[in-house]
């Protein structure tokens, strides 16, 4: 918000191992039909069997395959999942956990999704180990608890890669493209590679000073490197220059400049390239610019995916790899919004379980982080299992006819007990929906809803100590009340219905950390009299910046916006904080101040309190 709420390289030491628009109506993409995790079934066990009928595979690191192993939480899938593996080239099924550099489980926030973890990664974060040749007991530690502690010191880890569903054929295309990172990053590091034209050489330079632009009132500066190569031969070399970023989890990947095409140099040219100049990637942990040279012309297309074994590396290629010194991250200066520092245990995430899918609307390739992919609404707890938040963040589009209402138990799930949505915090399944009769699809009016929800079996027994409700208002705050919204909305005002693109044209991003903005309570008559607000009700609330804020005297606005939907408005009343409001909608987000509206909760507190003992597990109804 601004208001906005924000909404896996390998490290040195696994090398060692291996060698809505607002209004918030139409901010969910159609869903594919898959399954949810089921309640009272663990989804996070990660324990793995030993494959005992396959005989044993020499643990030595190869260049032409790496070994997995199952994990147990595949259950009924995992003789499907091991027939995959079976026929997928480049890769072999381990006989014990301690034996595989690779273990295939399901993702715990999305239990249809498998992921690739790295042995060396579930050994550290998992079990402890104390160095990477440290052999492990074959646990069963919940990959739930391994997210949660995804940063446990410090570092820069990206989270495993999710490989395919298990409701389609994904999974032995993704296996393969992931699989075939590891192997070019072994032949690419692990050398040797004959090097027959030594007289191209590559040095990196920086980084040295920061670069700073401002984008959209936002002040965004990095420190950039840059590449140069040079032909000090006598003949003509042909060159291409790739980027080799390693991550923690398994997510190597071979970078190519924009313009991809390798050129020839001629002797004593050089070829300077910059940070900007590859396609864009995530941060990882560490890079190597990678240059090949050859005496004939070079086909990149090599390194492109296939379901079959990898070629060898062309013999009259020399490829180099020169280590990127560390980066520095961008940072951002400005903004009308801040971090939520203060205890906000009663603030609540619904996602979509579809990871692999997101319809955003940007301007350019953008690479859109997972949070910001699943990230659907925000919500609050105000019971021990009863979750408030909008009505169209359950019950629009895709879950907007009666039939297709009843689909919100496989593709939502809640979050609870986080503030930064890329890590912590423990997972729910929704058991019964109630949505506030009058609520129709794509309309503002009852725009209010109640979940019950409940632990699975691999989070229950850390359900009870993070749950703290918060109680809802008994009366709505006055005209001019201060009151404080939360959230993990995008940040920056947009026009009209298409809030992913901000006012300046810009993509719109989803902060991962939790935000807070003092808001302003707007009279009703005030509110009615704007352009597009025409039809707001005593059961709505209007708030806007507040006058005499700091925003206001540098002409930034704080306002809700896409990804801030069905998340709670705070005030107080008789000295304890009480939510007052569940953002609901606006016209645009911010442009003229224009107010942000929520539905008024002393208003419905009356029908919440009735309705919070009357769910019927398994459905979806109307009350």
């Amino acid at each position: 918000m601004a208001l906005i709420n924000r909404i896996a390289v390998f490290s040195a030491a696994w090398l060692w191992l291996l060698a809505s628009p607002f209004p918030l109506r139409a901010q969910d993409a159609e869903q594919t039909e898959q399954s949810g995790c089921e309640i009272g079934v663990n989804c996070a066990a990660n324990s793995v069997a030993a494959e005992e009928e396959e005989p044993p595979v020499d643990p030595k690191l190869s260049k032409d395959f790496v070994l997995v192993a199952l994990a147990d939480s595949l259950g009924e899938d995992r003789a499907a999942v091991k027939a995959i593996v079976r026929a997928t080239p480049n890769i072999r099924i381990a006989d014990s956990l301690a034996q595989s550099e690779y273990m295939i489980a399901r993702y715990p926030d999305f239990p249809d999704n498998l992921i690739l973890v790295p042995y060396a990664f579930y050994q550290w974060k998992v079990a402890g180990a104390q160095s990477p040749t440290e052999e492990v007991p074959d646990i069963s530690e919940s990959l739930a608890n391994l997210f949660a502690r995804f940063d446990g010191d410090g570092g820069v880890y990206q989270l495993p890669p999710v490989v395919g569903r298990l409701d389609d054929s994904s999974i032995a295309s993704g296996l393969s493209a992931e699989i075939q990172k590891t192997l070019w990053s072994r032949r690419i590091l692990g050398g040797p590679i004959p090097r027959l034209r030594d007289d191209v050489t590559t040095e990196i330079f920086g980084p040295r000073r920061s670069i700073c632009k401002t984008v959209d009132n936002v002040k965004q500066c990095k420190r950039p490197y840059w590449t140069v190569v040079r032909n000090e031969g006598p003949d003509p070399a042909h060159i291409a220059i790739l980027r080799l970023d390693q991550a923690f989890a398994g997510t190597d990947n071979l970078v190519r400049l924009k313009d991809s095409t390798p050129l020839q140099l001629n002797p004593g040219d050089a070829r300077s390239v910059t940070d900007d100049e590859f396609e864009t990637s995530p941060d990882v942990y560490k890079r190597y610019i990678v240059t090949i040279a050859s005496d004939q012309p070079i086909d990149l297309s090599l390194f492109n995916p296939r379901n079959s074994p990898l070629p060898r590396i062309p013999e009259n290629w020399t490829v180099t790899a020169t280590a990127v010194p560390q980066e520095k991250k961008a940072y951002r200066v400005g903004g009308g919004f801040t971090v939520a520092n203060l205890a906000t245990p009663w603030q609540v995430q619904l996602y979509s379980t579809d990871s692999s899918a997101a319809s955003l609307l940007a301007a350019g390739k953008i690479n859109w982080q997972l949070h910001e992919k699943t990230h659907r609404c925000g919500g609050s707890l105000i019971e021990l299992n009863v979750v408030l938040t909008a009505a169209h963040c359950i019950a629009n589009a895709p879950f907007a006819t009666p039939d297709k209402r009843q689909t919100v138990f496989k593709f939502r799930r809640v979050k609870l007990g986080t503030k930064d949505l890329t890590r912590g915090g423990t997972t729910f399944a929704i058991d019964a929906v109630i949505v506030k009769k009058g609520y129709v699809p794509g309309g503002n009016h009852h725009d209010i809803a109640l979940l019950r929800i409940k632990p699975d079996a691999s989070t229950i027994a850390r359900a009870a100590a993070i749950r703290q409700p918060v109680s809802i208002a008994s009366r709505p705050p006055a005209p001019t009340t201060i009151v404080s919204a939360f959230g993990w909305g995008v940040m920056q005002e947009a026009f009209g219905r298409n809030t992913r693109i901000s006012s300046t044209g810009a993509p719109q991003r989803n902060p991962a950390e939790l935000q807070t903005g003092d808001l302003q309570i707007l009279d009703q008559t005030l509110c009615k009299a704007r352009a597009g607000y025409g039809h707001v009700t005593k059961l709505m609330l209007c708030a806007v910046t507040p006058r005499n804020s700091q925003a206001a005297r540098e002409g930034r606005h704080v306002f809700t916006c896409l990804g801030d939907s069905g998340g709670p408005i705070m005030g107080s009343e008789g000295g304890r904080r009480v939510q007052v409001g569940v953002v609901s909608w606006a016209v645009g987000c911010g442009v003229n101040d224009n107010p942000s509206v929520s539905a008024n909760v002393a208003a419905y507190s009356a029908w919440i309190n009735e309705n919070k003992t009357k769910f019927e597990t398994g459905k979806s109804i109307e009350r």
